[in-house]
């Protein structure tokens, strides 16, 4: 343990700086080859990974122990190789080279810093102990921003000035109201939504065991959560804490009394809030003219129908990793009258079939299945793993909410969130 002091040491401090949104003073500019390393977090990542290879590789034979762990680095090796090819051929060839080749990059780092979790990962308790202490500071920051209505002044943490009267602030309106959101320390209330996801379903194994003191901190998360209005999180959240509970509940493995607490706080909470927020309840749910909720469908099914439209004329090779936010600005401006501009489309494996064609999706689809069918073994094999459970339900929450929005894939630290949970699970099984 005390040689792999540093490798753990950096996996730690990437875990902490996972819900920031902090970027180096004069970091590189956008649509530039090395813009992902203006993010503060890649640092500890580049950090951990040199240290790995200065202490030789340690443990590198587990990335092949088993099948799973096999057919997943495979896959992400050559899902890797093939965005890096991609930049030879990508839409923007020649005068935005930098696009294609900061994505493969920020791809690369990515994947180092997955293997070295999969080989010299610490006790999985440090990944849940980083993950609580963000549900409580993503509470007081995102509570405060809601009490408050605007940012609490942590600019310095890379908070962003927050203002519901401005255009393209994250809201809910309801009569003529509109009402903030929260954001944390990230640019949307939808991925501060998915970190405290991740914190809440951390939660399962203390839960599952009894704790009060986690109730109480599901509690606290709950409302917040529900204080984000973010229905593909809520979505996620239903699916795969139904799951978690069907699971435990036929297979006898958590006593029906401690199964119920969870769920009883989620509907006495939910039923206060429903109370509380019912206008802005129902606009967010599609029923009514707000144009909040009109103007953000109408702007999905726009980007949805520019990748199948790249996927109909590009079903191989896709238009190069990156690029896809580049040719939906270009097409919007040269094709239709929309005021909008360019981004993701909200579903990343559309989004990753665009990119990559049907190639990357394969290849990004069989990294992400064979990791979480080497977590399904593991709890086969050891039914009161509860650890793995909250590892599976954290990854299959993410891959859930990839199905309406496309921060798991785009985001670095989300990208982390995600694939860490997996990469984690796989150094257990």
């Amino acid at each position: 343990m005390k040689r792999l002091f540093f490798i753990h040491l950096g996996i730690t401090v990437t875990l902490f700086l996972m819900p920031f949104w902090l970027r180096w003073q004069n970091s590189p500019p956008a649509f530039t080859a090395t813009y992902s390393l203006g993010f503060v977090i890649v640092a500890p990542m580049l950090f951990t990974v040199g240290a790995w290879g200065l202490l030789g590789l340690p443990n590198i034979s587990q990335l092949w122990r088993n099948g799973w762990r096999f057919v997943w680095v495979v896959c992400g090796i050559m899902f890797v190789a093939w965005a890096f090819l991609s930049q030879f051929w990508a839409f923007r060839i020649g005068a935005r080279d930098g696009i294609a080749q900061n994505s493969a990059l920020q791809f690369v780092i990515i994947l180092a810093f997955l293997c070295c979790v999969v080989c010299c990962a610490p006790p999985v308790r440090v990944l849940f102990s980083v993950l609580w202490a963000h549900l409580v500071l993503l509470c007081l920051i995102g509570g405060a921003q809601v009490a408050l209505q605007d940012d609490v002044g942590l600019k310095w943490l890379g908070e962003f000035a927050l203002n519901p009267a401005q255009s393209g602030a994250g809201v809910v309106q309801s009569e003529g109201v509109r009402w903030l959101r929260p954001y944390g320390f990230l640019p949307h209330p939808n991925i501060f939504a998915g970190m405290l996801l991740a914190s809440l379903l951390s939660l399962l194994p203390p839960l599952w065991r009894g704790s009060w003191v986690a109730l109480g901190a599901w509690g606290a998360g709950w409302w917040v959560f529900l204080l984000t209005f973010s229905r593909g999180a809520w979505l996620a959240f239903a699916v795969c804490f139904g799951a978690m509970l069907a699971v435990s509940w036929v297979k006898r493995r958590v006593d029906w009394r401690v199964l119920l607490r969870p769920v009883a706080v989620c509907f006495v909470l939910g039923l206060a809030f429903v109370a509380l927020y019912r206008p802005f309840i129902v606009a967010r749910a599609g029923f009514g003219t707000e144009n909040t909720e009109l103007r953000s469908v109408a702007d999905r099914v726009v980007f949805t129908e520019i990748a199948l439209y790249i996927i109909e004329r590009h079903p191989i090779q896709g238009i190069g990793t990156g690029n896809y936010p580049s040719f939906s600005n270009n097409y919007i401006r040269t094709r239709t009258f929309y005021d909008l501009r360019g981004d993701n489309v909200h579903n990343i494996w559309l989004l990753v079939t665009t990119e990559l064609g049907v190639i990357g999706l394969g290849l990004f689809g069989g990294m992400v299945l064979s990791g979480m069918g080497g977590m399904v073994s593991h709890i086969r094999r050891h039914p009161h793993d509860w650890e793995m459970y909250a590892l599976l339900a954290i990854a299959a929450s993410f891959a859930l909410i990839g199905l309406v929005d496309h921060y798991p894939y785009t985001l670095v630290m989300c990208v982390l969130v995600w694939q860490g949970c997996i990469a984690w699970g796989l150094n257990k099984t």
